[in-house]
């Protein structure tokens, strides 16, 4: 059984791995920032993500503002370009 584990979110990635005669896991890596060196340049932007933003709407909506999901567009309704 594989007891190490990566956990991806955001631009962050945790890597955890068991430790012999211990039930919790302990942390190996906490790196940042990761997934922006692999990403092309973000042509356009959504969300405001290129404007300055409220306190609460960093808590809500910053993760938009981050690899991967910054190079993602969704089109909804009647919108869509094709």
């Amino acid at each position: 059984i594989k007891k190490d584990l990566s956990i991806a979110f955001d631009d962050r990635i945790l890597n955890w791995r068991a430790v012999e005669g211990q039930v919790m896991p302990v942390m190996e890596a906490d790196t940042n920032g990761i997934l922006t060196e692999y990403q092309p340049e973000v042509i356009t932007y959504q969300y405001s993500c290129d404007a300055d933003q409220t306190p609460k709407q960093e808590v809500n909506d910053k993760w938009h503002c981050n690899p991967p999901y910054n190079s993602i567009a969704h089109f909804h309704g009647n919108a869509k370009p094709w």
